[in-house]
């Protein structure tokens, strides 16, 4: 089965939902936040890694919109940051 995840990054709580593709929401989770200035890089992929996964199991992720705390204020955090997602 093929989801799509929306993640709203904040830094207290961070709001997580994945709904299978062309169909309705499948589920929903809260989390504390993603700040990478906060938990580093690795500790928020790390976090979103393991919230995902409890909300889709095996699934595939056909698509991800996300907005994350103190992205765009800095080239070496965001770069970072995306670095950590991506692995």
């Amino acid at each position: 089965m093929r989801y799509l995840i929306g993640i709203d990054g904040g830094g207290t709580k961070t709001a997580i939902c994945a709904a299978r593709v062309c169909n309705f929401l499948l589920s929903y989770t809260e989390t504390s936040g993603t700040s990478w200035r906060v938990h580093g890089a690795s500790g928020v992929a790390g976090k979103l890694k393991k919230s995902v996964g409890e909300l889709i199991g095996e699934g595939q992720i056909a698509g991800i919109a996300t907005g994350l705390p103190c992205y765009g204020e800095s080239l070496e955090g965001d770069s970072a940051l995306e670095r950590a997602i991506r692995q």
